[in-house]
């Protein structure tokens, strides 16, 4: 079993006794020389443990000069202090780019705005009456402070959704309920995007998160969400141990301190990985009050930002306390993206509910596993008596192993069927391979079937694999034999074929060296004489070698003159001039075919010339006894005699499997 080390490190930070030190967490607040400490508070004993290099905020270097003027009074003009976190490549940091007041405008605008009619609250699903159809801000501030249900109120608001409305039943974005994302926080946001490199980023979905102090974020993925924009996270009020750690739970989570107004961005892989918040922390400084950033009385509104919330912040009189009084006991998480609307994410998501559920089956399972385990150690006398039931489910598996083959190739069949007439070749050729690649591996169906003791099957597989063979390889012979006939092979005195035919040939010729026979192929090996052994004829081979056979039928097996039993060198050196022939043409242009079909230890044209000389090539040469009487010069005889010895062998087996309807030699 896998040790789940997020949940360890969720469940240290999530304690209240004893209360875990928060000095392990990262803070971003300023960066040292990285050759004593990488970060203020890092403990670097945790870090070997967590094994992080020592610089574990890599720096990142933004032009200030892009910013625009528009959003000074939102956005702080000196320079920032961004980075990357190494254990976690992709998540960007920045510490706190906004200004007093830029915090204290989206505070507001968060509570006063955005958790309000149209947008989709959790309040709903909670059934909470606001009275005379008041806001839940409005409500909240009716309340007095003595009032208890102020309190309930106050920590019942969890989320708000912008935009393009995330379901949380379905985890995609609901197309048919939208609203129109506001301007202001868009503007701020493709700022920053600018800034950091993302050119054009428009931010159309977002979720916001509100915080009561003792509440959590389990740890979770964002694994429903298969859009690979950058996702822009921004905290406000109080501060949060937040948790990143890998794809799986069994990677130990880096612990950061996100305070008011730091930014994370979520790039990459970084958005599939483990995260959660343990821990919201109180904290006595209001960053968000610090008015000595700004000459507040010189401040201009932002194009497409609130008056009314902006005068409300510049204010530090009752019209703001009440925001303030709300951030001093909760944090607000901004959670910006862009939407997915493309079809295959849907399904995905739907795919990652129903994953979700399996998961949790799974852990299910597992867990009972374990349990069968620790059982079974305890109690191992009680194996004996379950040994005729394990006989029985050794058969089961067995049999399920034998409809699975049985399966296999009848899928294989099927999807061949289907795609046999169409032009995706190499998925033709794919499916075939699948079916019997090479021998002796379980990578295929006929090979997973050679250690079965199942000889019906191996019949039906082999069957099947060898019927598939012949379509395929009278496919791909036919075009290839059509494409040569085209360059008038082996003539070509006017060879000068364009480079798609050419491309054409080579891609045939690769698709018939992998079409091979089912079986062991050393069984195909011919034995020319003891020490002479050729491999098989290749497909490609066999046809480059057609026009020769018809040739040779030609002039040797009729009652031509050049057929003639005095003259055995004739034969010889005719079948020598041909080896001659085009072998340069052959080697240059099929050697690399072959080596791309994994024959690398096959030589295109000494195959060629071997089958040329094997006497299999003239099926009738030697078909009939003939006695030979005449007399034949002492140099003729010498010439001949390893071309006898050669056939010699061959003759019973030519006159049993072997009668040709055409003329012998005479």
């Amino acid at each position: 079993m896998e040790i789940d080390k997020f949940k360890e490190s969720f469940k240290y930070f999530k304690s209240k006794d004893p209360l875990p030190d928060f000095s392990l967490a990262i803070e971003i607040d300023g960066l040292k020389n990285s050759n004593v400490s990488t970060a203020k508070k890092i403990n670097l004993n945790e870090l070997k443990s967590l094994n992080m290099p020592f610089q574990v905020l890599k720096p990142i270097s933004i032009d200030m000069t892009l910013l625009d003027p528009q959003l000074n009074s939102i956005l702080s003009t000196t320079p920032w202090s961004v980075f990357e976190l190494s254990p976690c490549p992709g998540l960007i940091l920045i510490q706190n780019p906004f200004t007093s007041l830029g915090q204290r405008y989206f505070m507001a605008r968060c509570l006063k705005d955005y958790a309000r009619h149209p947008n989709p609250t959790n309040l709903q699903s909670k059934r909470i009456n606001l009275s005379d159809n008041k806001s839940w801000w409005e409500e909240l501030n009716s309340r007095t402070s003595n009032d208890t249900s102020k309190k309930k109120l106050r920590e019942a608001l969890r989320w708000t959704t912008l935009g393009y409305h995330h379901d949380w039943d379905t985890k995609v974005y609901n197309e048919s309920m939208h609203n129109d994302f506001p301007d202001d926080l868009s503007y701020v946001i493709r700022e920053i995007a600018k800034l950091l490199g993302f050119e054009n980023y428009e931010p159309e979905a977002a979720i916001v998160n509100f915080y009561p102090l003792n509440t959590t974020l389990a740890g979770h993925t964002d694994h429903s969400e298969f859009c690979n924009e950058p996702l822009f996270s921004i905290s406000l009020g109080q501060s949060a141990i937040f948790l990143i750690g890998g794809e799986t739970k069994d990677v130990k989570p880096v612990p950061l301190l996100l305070k008011s107004g730091d930014v994370a961005i979520f790039t990459g892989r970084s958005r599939l990985s483990y995260h959660a918040v343990p821990k919201i922390i109180k904290i006595e400084e209001k960053v968000w009050n610090d008015d000595n950033q700004l000459d507040l009385r010189n401040l201009t509104v932002p194009d497409s930002f609130e008056n009314d919330i902006f005068e409300q912040c510049l204010n530090s009189d009752e019209n703001w306390k009440a925001f303030d009084d709300y951030v001093s006991l909760c944090r607000i998480n901004m959670n910006l993206t862009v939407r997915d609307d493309t079809q295959l994410a849907k399904s995905l998501a739907q795919l990652s509910k129903y994953a979700d559920a399996g998961e949790a089956k799974i852990k299910s399972l597992e867990e009972f596993a374990q349990k069968v385990e620790n059982k079974i150690e305890t109690n191992n006398s009680l194996l004996t008596s379950v040994s005729e039931n394990t006989e029985s489910i050794l058969q089961l598996q067995h049999l399920l192993g034998y409809f699975k083959l049985i399966r296999d190739i009848q899928d294989i069949s099927q999807e061949l069927s289907a795609c046999i007439n169409g032009t995706d070749e190499s998925k033709q050729v794919e499916l075939y391979l699948s079916l019997c690649g090479d021998s002796y591996t379980f990578d295929n169906v006929l090979g997973r079937t050679f250690e079965t003791d199942a000889p019906n099957l191996k019949l039906f597989a082999r069957r099947t694999a060898f019927y598939w063979h012949d379509l395929l390889r009278d496919k791909f012979a036919k075009d290839f034999e059509k494409i040569l006939k085209s360059l008038k092979w082996p003539q070509m005195e006017l060879w000068n074929p364009s480079k798609d035919t050419f491309t054409r040939l080579q891609q045939l010729a690769v698709y018939l060296f992998m079409v091979k026979v089912p079986g062991d192929k050393g069984l195909l090996n011919l034995k020319l004489t003891p020490y002479v052994i050729c491999p098989p004829l290749t497909s490609p081979i066999e046809v480059l070698l057609k026009s020769f056979r018809e040739r040779f039928n030609y002039h040797f097996c009729s009652n031509r003159e050049t057929n003639r039993l005095d003259k055995p060198e004739w034969y010889l050196t005719q079948i020598l001039a041909w080896a001659n022939e085009k072998h340069v043409f052959v080697s240059q242009n099929f050697q690399l075919a072959a080596v791309k079909a994994g024959l690398t230890d096959t030589d295109v044209r000494v195959s060629r010339e071997q089958h040329l000389t094997n006497v299999k090539f003239i099926p009738v040469f030697w078909n009939v006894e003939i006695e030979f009487r005449l007399k034949v010069s002492s140099y003729k005889k010498k010439k001949f005699r390893h071309f006898s010895s050669v056939t010699k062998k061959n003759r019973h087996k030519l006159h049993r499997g072997q009668n040709s309807t055409l003329n012998s030699p005479s």
